[in-house]
């Protein structure tokens, strides 16, 4: 058996030999991060493929065909649910609606499945993967000459190695862990980012939210467990792989586990009758109708998730083409971009905020006005650029009920999209602009806050 282990920018290989113990064969670094081209078929495939063949040079073949995939988090998208719903098939309908109006137009392109907790059929938890990374590693598997038996999320396995009171961690680089823990509001994820005061939370999913202190991760405890990749490996080989309670990628999407069950779908056989035959076309291209008809409905909504800027008066909102247009280049934007972020960030100290506008290098707070400081910032060849999927889907995670509105347009003669952002609270403004503000195809040109209303930031996307 072979197990691979498929990060952000790394594959590991893992082998079991005759003894049925576990050696480290490789760790290779991807040609291209995944999340900054996952929407590209091309490029995922020439990024796996590449992967792939480098490992398996690495092993013999004829002994080893069988394969588990297992996915580190930071590529997958998680989410928890409450739904209403008496019956499996209502729980499905629930999900994707669920998903559906949380992804937008990115949901198309997500393969998902989904739990319950054990304890509750009303609490739920959805895990997806993007079908082109999806559809890429089953492909390379079998070009070469491997069979794909799992496709795992870290955090599935980790989550059955836990009791409701212990946490799981994992390293993942020098200053960002993965907490894993899972209690009577089901499953719960947070990435988090340590700083000299605590931790900053880069992601959170889930219903608990739990403070953790530096020292609560310096060693594993009884009640904070470290995992690493070795770890992991050791405890798929030490299970029965086929009894295990882990969601699984490669399996059909929609509902796997059930209170903790496997679920399995009852697929009922109907024999044909001949008699009726124009009845039932009829019948059959009426339903036809009504569900084409209900698709363009739901597109249409989905579509429509950005709010209206109709529905803001002039003062709490304005358009793009009333920020006044002051970039000459590139590198000017971007650091009167980061400057426009970090005079943002620094309000942190300001005990009491009623309202904030920054833009073209003037701070106003309370309605009086600041100085605009500057900053030596990162230079545009030492950072990354972001996708627009992955930009959008940033801002989801951090407030489940941000809105956004995407125009397009160009700067600097480059084609691009003008976005607003709405967030519910300062704080998860903080969070979103720490998150971006070293990306060099995104320029921010005006933040605005009301404590009677919400916060607006406004910034461009230039296109690749």
């Amino acid at each position: 058996m072979l197990y691979f282990f498929l990060d952000n920018s790394s594959l590991h290989l893992f082998t079991r030999n005759s003894s049925k113990s576990i050696s480290p064969i490789a760790k290779l670094k991807l040609s291209k991060k995944l999340l900054l081209s996952i929407n590209d078929s091309k490029v995922i495939n020439e990024v796996i493929s590449d992967a792939f063949k480098r490992a398996c040079d690495k092993i013999d073949l004829k002994e080893n065909n069988k394969a588990v995939i297992i996915l580190s988090d930071d590529i997958l998208f998680h989410s928890v649910h409450r739904v209403n719903a008496s019956s499996p098939n209502q729980i499905s309908v629930k999900i994707e609606e669920e998903l559906g109006l949380k992804w937008g137009k990115l949901y198309h392109n997500l393969f998902t499945v989904y739990e319950t907790a054990k304890n509750s059929q009303s609490i739920l938890h959805s895990v997806s993967i993007n079908h082109f990374l999806r559809e890429k590693i089953k492909l390379n598997l079998n070009n070469n000459g491997l069979s794909l038996k799992h496709l795992i999320p870290i955090s599935s396995i980790i989550i059955n190695e836990i009791n409701t009171n212990q946490f799981a961690y994992i390293h993942r680089n020098q200053n960002e862990i993965d907490v894993i823990f899972n209690n009577r509001s089901g499953f719960n994820y947070n990435r988090l980012k340590k700083e000299k005061t605590g931790f900053l939370k880069l992601r959170n999913v889930g219903l608990t939210l739990v403070d953790i202190e530096n020292n609560d991760l310096v060693k594993s405890s009884t009640k904070f467990i470290e995992f690493n990749y070795t770890k992991i490996v050791e405890i798929l080989n030490s299970k029965e792989l086929d009894r295990f309670p882990f969601l699984d990628l490669s399996n059909p999407k929609g509902l796997q586990f059930l209170k903790g069950e496997m679920y399995k779908k009852t697929v009922q056989y109907i024999p044909s009758n001949n008699k009726g035959f124009y009845l039932t076309f009829l019948k059959n291209f009426i339903a036809l109708s009504v569900t084409i008809l209900f698709l363009l409905q739901l597109l249409k909504t989905i579509n429509n998730r950005g709010f209206d800027l109709d529905e803001f008066s002039s003062d709490e909102i304005i358009s793009f083409e009333q920020i006044e247009a002051t970039d000459t280049s590139e590198n000017f934007a971007l650091l009167a971009s980061q400057n426009i972020i970090n005079n943002f960030l620094t309000l942190n100290a300001v005990e009491k905020i009623d309202s904030i506008q920054i833009m073209n290098s003037e701070v106003l707070v309370n309605n009086l006005s600041q100085e605009f400081l500057t900053f030596n910032t990162t230079s545009k060849s030492d950072v990354n650029n972001i996708d627009l999927t992955l930009l959008l889907q940033s801002a989801i995670e951090i407030d489940s009920s941000v809105n956004f509105k995407v125009m397009e347009s160009t700067f600097l003669s480059n084609p691009s999209r003008n976005i607003i952002f709405r967030f519910s609270s300062l704080d998860d403004g903080n969070i979103f602009l720490e998150n971006i503000k070293f990306f060099t195809n995104i320029f921010l040109k005006k933040i605005s806050f009301n404590k009677d209303d919400l916060l607006h930031i406004y910034l461009v996307y230039i296109v690749e």
